[in-house]
């Protein structure tokens, strides 16, 4: 399975700290918007760098900086969500 295209769609400065949104294709032609707040550092990038099975079928979203990469979320797309959720 490979993995989902990532990308910014927004970044903004907001205080001392950034906000963002960032779309994932989780499927070809679904795709979610994630809003994220408080980042310390500006993001000029984002992608999925691996999936991790152990969580239900996550993915790794991972943010870069002019400096590197500073930091990453799981995402779970809502139908392995529901499945995992009876699991536990």
């Amino acid at each position: 399975m490979r993995l989902p295209r990532t990308w910014l769609k927004y970044t903004e400065k907001k205080d001392k700290s950034y906000n963002a949104i960032i779309t994932v294709e989780i499927y070809p032609g679904v795709n979610i918007n994630i809003n994220i707040d408080k980042l310390a550092q500006e993001p000029n990038f984002a992608c999925c760098t691996r999936k991790e099975n152990k969580l239900c079928h996550s993915y790794i979203i991972t943010l870069f900086s002019s400096k590197g990469p500073f930091a990453s979320l799981y995402v779970t797309p809502p139908w392995f969500y529901n499945i995992c959720k009876q699991r536990n």
